[in-house]
């Protein structure tokens, strides 16, 4: 029997100490500490007295008499002021309280050496009746502070300690003494360790949770009877354990059974942790509760029935009850409310789990954090470099709750297999699986879906907060025990600005507000843009899996036993095979990298293991190039003194690492042009380095091996090396022969055109009949391929063919299939490697844009009318009319509207009720914005010219500047009405509230190079710097300016902030910190109406109404040379080229002049033509042209190396053109106009 104790601290007599006359309330801290193992208790404070009584009674139990006691004078109204502490063990202080016939005993209190005060104690060890005695009086339970473990990752060290609390308790009906009961029961199976491995961290789980709440119990607390119930029946189910001989031996059975039991046992350990206010609810939980004694009893009941089935011996069936299960929680929202989520599923079942017995240490501490209630820490994250082991670890950890039926969702990326959509799917993800985990989450999500449908389309700030925030919050008060988020491999997310935007989301202060029942798991490599947010985050809670720890030596080593183990059975070799040495030189090997053990062990379980292994030891790896010397090893096993096999495994190997989409192995095989069964029989020969089954995509085994084979150093010398330009026009030439020859009219047998695609019968079930997948592909992603290829003769003879002869069907297969937007983008992709190679391919690559542009609409309807209607219709001149109009001589003849040629107009926008000011094209060339004065936003298809949703309404005036952030998938714009807005450019959709602060007009707006910022110019003399993520304003307003700010602009890097006034000045800005850099540029005589950056970030242009341009040191702010004369009236607009040797300038006085900015000097004459003043210009991407947008109506282009005027100016506005702009490839040019439309003008 375990010995206990009875502790009482009496009084004290303390003498007057410096600074403890302000205030005399005084307490005593009592800290036990054995093992690391800590007990803390406090008395009550004595108030006005030096001299204080406090007759502070407490029993001690869990230790032993060699443990550290320690008393420490304190002062309440100091700042954790300590006057004065003593330490002894128990053993001396209950000896000294003997030796004084158990009486309290002096004990001197100590400050630097010096005696500051006594306190009178007694310590003493109790008989069983005085036990039975003290626990009929309550005395067992804490009275006035907190007993609490600090560290429960030592479960295995206090394992020990247990017995102490064992027997002598068994008559007291308290909840503390039932506890106690319950911990000592477990205790044979927290030591039993490893030997019963599949138990054992549910077993350190329940016995922590319990032990905890025993030593945080309030002895105030008045327990239900039935909560004591229900831990003696805890208590009661694992009597099996005072003899736990019997599982020394392996038996399946006999592990599932109590695993199910401990199982519950754990969820129960949850629930009374919450009851007694100690758990993640903290003293809310049990005010919160509803149904507590149902809940108690169902408990009750389902362990003695899995008690029961454990004593007779029978199947347990799945019998688990939990907090979290809620029974007629009112009727919830219909299922297709959360049907309008784009979640995805994640399928975990490739990924691998730790070998049962390894990672003990780190799954342990993971799983205890994510158990334990840690004050304001909700995330933890894991981070650790490639290959060492961290997705393992998180499948592990995802398991581990899955069990517990405390896993609300796991997310993973893989970069060979993209989200698509990142943000959306991470947010629709998380709510619909939590929704599915937990009713009370469902019925507060489906409530926000039903008010607001839109918000599925939300920016993703407004997502985050009402599709999960505000759920969590409002469920959270209902859910016992964790709820376990977890996000692996958030550096695979291979969208830079999701990731960023995930990491700062997880990072926020908003996060660390969510409620702590929520737990989120995090596991990546320590890249900087992830570190940067996660670091110094009071809420993130950090661990990195590098420096290695000692148990991962170990733990490698046992994986390999265990592998090689399997291994020599299933290949059944020498029973003594691979022996020790072997799988010692093995762990060496590995350099501590788990990836390296999981691949070597599947090299090694291939044909004739023996000699794989003696080619992998024979490797002379060394840690640092560990990884790429075992790829090495492990593909140099293959047969690549094979012509044929090395030809066919290069295919597989470039398709796998460079393909747009996932393709399983049999629509490799069509898209290779491979005999059925190659790919998989390569793949099979791979094995050690894919994860892939028949029939599914094949993906790498680690994210390094795609690293390895398309960089030259390290894989450059051997045969499998990918070369990304060379095997990227393999693949083009391959999907360019799949399209001519399987390119065919009508090839969907369509028998009528009077159908819209919508309206064809089973028009899916044609597609997949007709169309294959490597046709699917091809016709989709042949234009990627080339734009990363060399552009080889027979990339471009084989574009001739399909052009020439297949154009037509192929964007028959792109209506049927719905993928017409990428017909644009594949054509541009291949204009941009091929230009210039052949003139004929040339010109028509140009018509068919042209074609596409023109009739886009149409092609997007019905496949049919690509012949009927823009075939027919299109002009005489056209390429692609004069190229095919001959194979369809059914199709009527007519004059085309369009004329003989394509009209330098292609598209007119129109749908705006007021006056367009502002014009931008998306990053990608794909859409146009435009803002005017009917208060409106309006995004535009750049190809078919057709709006996209409805007009972005919000403003309530005049919209006067408009831009797309750098990643395309925003827009922002700045009005009359004093706000900024942020639009989702997919949607439409308003992101969160207007920008609010500014007092007047905002003329200018801008996003930051990186997308993170926006910079805002007003008319109330201040610029302004946003979040553009949160909306928020970054710091205060920018003052200096003493009138309007006209024009602002961010510096190439990001770090400048340019803005020109109608003070006369230009000034210059920190971005990160809003300060002015250095004094005001002056200069200028009248106001500055345009403001611009050179590329390189080293001068600024302003044009101004002084009829000047000038040009300044971006980094000293000095005028550089006299100002650049010759407008003779105001200049509008000015612009740098690309290359930053030219500027161009625009003005009233009808002109457009380009300067040479190095030397002052006007280049050429003034570019004359326009008969009213410039408001716009422009430089084309390649620096050869320029645009202009006049009051006259028109827009013109002008070569800028001679300045002389290119074609005709383009007419059609019947108001003044307020913003011209080129798209981002050059073809096209954009105009705004005062006559209400939009314009896109081929350039």
């Amino acid at each position: 029997m375990s010995q206990t104790y009875s502790l009482l601290v009496q009084s004290g007599s303390i003498p007057n100490v410096p600074g403890l006359h302000l205030g005399k309330n005084l307490y005593v801290k009592i800290d036990i500490d054995e093992g690391g193992i800590h007990c803390k208790y406090k008395t009550p404070v004595a108030e006005g007295s030096l001299a204080p009584k406090w007759d502070f009674a407490q029993t001690i139990s869990l230790f032993s008499a060699s443990a550290n006691i320690t008393f420490g004078l304190c002062h309440k109204t100091m700042v954790k002021k300590v006057v004065g502490q003593l330490t002894t063990t128990i053993g001396e202080l209950v000896q000294r309280c003997t030796t004084h016939n158990d009486a309290p005993v002096e004990l001197d209190i100590q400050a630097r050496g010096s005696v500051v005060g006594m306190l009178c104690v007694l310590l003493k060890a109790n008989t069983v009746d005085q036990l039975r005695e003290a626990a009929n009086h309550g005395l067992l339970e804490t009275q006035q502070g907190i007993a609490e473990i600090s560290s429960a990752s030592t479960v295995s060290r206090v394992a020990g300690a247990t017995t102490m609390v064992v027997g002598v308790i068994k008559e007291n009906k308290d909840l503390g003494s039932a506890l106690l009961k319950v911990a000592s029961r477990l205790k044979p199976l927290v030591e039993m360790g490893d030997k019963i491995a599949k138990i054992h961290p549910y077993v350190n789980l329940a016995w922590s949770v319990i032990t905890s709440v025993y030593k945080a119990l309030d002895a105030k607390l008045e327990a239900d009877q039935k909560i004591i119930e229900l831990a003696e029946t805890m208590a009661e189910v694992y009597s099996f354990t005072n003899d736990v001989g019997f599982l020394e031996a392996p038996n399946k059975l006999l592990e599932d059974a109590i695993l199910r039991i401990v199982i519950q046992t754990v969820e129960c350990s949850f629930f009374i942790r919450e009851y007694t206010g100690h758990g993640f609810l903290g003293t809310l939980g049990r005010a919160t509760f509803t149904d507590v004694s149902e809940k108690i009893v169902k408990f009750s009941q389902c362990l003695k029935q899995l008690k029961q089935q454990f004593e007779h011996g029978t199947d347990i069936q799945t019998l688990f009850f939990s907090a979290k299960i809620v029974k007629d929680v009112e009727t919830l929202v219909k299922s297709n409310l959360l049907q309008q989520l784009t979640y995805h599923k994640f399928d975990a079942i490739q990924r691998a789990t730790c070998l049962t017995g390894t990672r003990s240490e780190i799954l342990a501490t993971v799983t205890e954090h994510l158990s334990t209630v840690h004050p304001k820490t909700n995330v933890y994250w894991l981070s650790g470099v490639a290959g060492s082991g961290k997705s393992t670890i998180a499948n592990s950890v995802a398991q581990h709750f899955r069990n517990l039926q405390r896993l609300g969702v796991y997310i993973y990326f893989d970069r060979s297999a993209p989200l698509g959509n990142i943000l959306a799917v991470v947010v629709h993800s998380i709510a619909y699986w939590l929704a599915k985990f937990n009713a009370y989450f469902e019925s507060a999500l489906c409530a926000a879906l039903d008010a607001d449908p839109s918000l599925v389309t939300a920016h993703f700030s407004v997502q985050v907060q009402k599709l999960l925030h505000e759920p969590l919050k409002a469920a959270c008060t209902q859910i016992c025990g964790p709820v376990v988020i977890i996000l692996d491999a958030l550096d695979e997310c291979l969208d830079s600005n999701s990731r960023v935007t995930l990491a700062r989301w997880i990072s926020s202060e908003e996060f660390s507000k969510l409620p702590l029942v929520f737990q989120l798991l995090v596991t990546s490599r320590p890249d900087s843009d992830i570190q940067n947010h996660f670091q110094k985050k009071t809420h993130i809670t950090t661990r990195n899996l590098y420096p290695v720890s000692d148990n991962t030596e170990s733990d490698i080593e046992r994986y390999f036993c265990a592998g090689l183990q399997e291994i020599q059975q299933s290949h059944a070799l020498d029973p003594n095979w691979p022996g020790d040495t072997t799988i010692q030189m093995l762990t060496q090997l590995s350099g501590n990298l788990f990836i390296w053990a999981a691949t070597a062990s599947r090299f090694i379980n291939q044909y004739n293991p023996e000699k794989k292994l003696e080619l992998l030891l024979n490797s002379g790896s060394t840690i640092s190039k560990s990884l790429d010397n075992l790829y090495t090893v492990a593909l140099n096993g293959a047969q690549w003194d094979d012509h044929d096999f090395c030809k066919d495994a290069c295919l597989v190997l470039a398709l796998v690492t460079l393909r747009e989409n996932p393709l399983n192995d049999k629509e490799m095989d069509l898209l290779l042009e491979l005999k059925s069964g190659t790919s998989a029989k390569i793949l099979t020969k791979l094995a050690c380095v894919f994860q892939w089954t028949p029939g599914n995509p094949p993906h790498p085994l680690h994210a390094s091996f795609s690293d390895y084979l398309l960089t030259y150093n390290r894989s450059g010398k051997h045969a499998w090396h990918i070369d990304t330009r060379f095997w990227n026009g393999v693949l083009a030439l391959k999907c360019l022969k799949i399209l001519n020859t399987k390119l065919k009219f009508n090839i969907c047998d369509l028998k009528t055109s009077y159908l819209r695609n919508t309206e064809v019968p089973n028009l899916s079930g044609k597609i997949q009949e007709c169309i294959s997948s490597d046709l699917d592909y091809a016709s989709r992603f042949w234009g990627a391929h080339i734009k990363n290829a060399d552009s080889e003769n027979t990339i471009l003879n084989a574009v001739k063919e399909f052009t020439f002869t297949r154009f037509l069907y192929w964007l028959e297969v792109l209506s049927l299939s719905g993928q017409v937007s990428s017909a644009n983008r594949s054509l541009s992709q291949a204009f941009s490697r091929l230009q210039g190679r052949d003139t004929e391919l040339d010109e028509f690559l140009k018509d068919a844009l042209r074609f596409i542009l023109g009739f886009g609409s149409v092609m997007v309807q019905s496949a049919p009318h690509i012949y009927l209607s823009a075939l027919a219709f299109s002009p005489e001149k056209s390429l692609v009319r004069s190229k095919f109009k001959s194979s369809f001589r059914n199709i009527g003849h007519f004059d085309s509207k369009l004329g003989d040629d394509w009209a330098a107009l292609q598209k007119i926008l129109s749908g705006h009720l007021g006056m367009v000011n502002s014009v931008a094209f998306s990053p990608d060339g794909n859409h146009i914005v435009s803002g005017s004065y009917d208060q409106t936003v309006r995004i535009w298809d750049a190809y078919t010219g057709a709006a996209v949703g409805e007009p972005l309404e919000g403003h309530t005036s005049w919209v006067y500047s408009v831009a797309f952030s750098p990643d395309g998938n925003h827009i922002v714009s700045g009005s009359d009405d004093q706000t900024v807005r942020i639009w989702d450019a997919h949607t439409g959709a308003a992101v969160g509230e207007p920008l609010e602060g500014h007092t007047s007009r905002v003329s200018s707006v801008a996003f930051s190079p990186d997308g993170n910022h926006i910079v805002s110019g007003s008319y109330d003399q201040t610029v302004r710097i946003w979040d553009a993520h949160t909306g928020a304003a970054v710091g205060e307003p920018l003052e200096g300016h003493t009138s309007a700010v006209y024009s602002v602009a961010f510096s190439p890097d990001g770090n400048h902030i340019v803005s020109g006034s109608y003070d006369q000045t230009v000034r210059i800005w920190d971005a990160h910190t809003g300060a002015a850099v250095g004094e005001p540029l002056e200069g200028h005589t009248s106001r500055v109406f345009s403001v611009a950056f050179s590329p390189d970030g080293n001068h600024i242009v302003s044009g101004s109404s002084d009829q000047t341009v000038r040009i300044w040191d971006a980094h000293t702010g000095a005028a550089v040379g006299e100002p650049l004369e010759g407008h003779t009236y105001g200049v509008s607009s000015v612009a740098f080229s690309p290359d930053g040797n030219h500027i161009v300038s625009g003005s009233y006085d009808q002109t457009v002049r380009i300067w040479d900015p190095h030397t002052g000097a006007a280049v050429g004459e003034p570019l004359e033509g326009h008969t009213r003043g410039v408001s716009s210009v422009a430089f084309s991407p390649d620096g050869n042209h320029i645009v202009s947008g006049s009051s006259d109506q028109t827009v013109r282009i002008w070569d800028a190396h001679t300045g002389a005027a290119v074609g005709e100016p383009l007419e059609g506005h019947t108001s003044g053109v307020s913003s011209v702009v080129f798209s981002p490839d050059g073809n096209h040019i954009v105009s705004g106009s005062y006559d209400q439309t939009v314009r896109i003008w081929d350039a």
